[in-house]
């Protein structure tokens, strides 16, 4: 996901910290820098977070080129 906001930002929040709850393991990778005012909500963070769904922030998601994108599934690869 690019960032975790707006409504779709909610509607994510919601399914990862239901699966958690159900025991699921939940990881959610959201872009880390800032693009045109657009950003993660702290206040969806601090909920994924407080229910135990892993959270990282990679550059660049939201970018929908392939070469800046390797980051992201390097970390996918390394990390989850």
């Amino acid at each position: 996901m690019a960032f975790v906001s707006g409504a779709a930002g909610q509607a994510v929040t919601e399914l990862a910290v239901g699966q958690r709850r159900t025991g699921h393991s939940v990881a959610l990778i959201a872009s880390k820098t800032p693009v045109a005012n657009t950003m993660n909500q702290p206040h969806l963070v601090k909920r994924l977070v407080d229910a135990g769904v892993g959270f990282h922030t990679v550059d660049t998601l939201a970018v929908r080129q392939t070469g800046p994108n390797a980051d992201v599934v390097q970390f996918i690869h390394d990390q989850l």
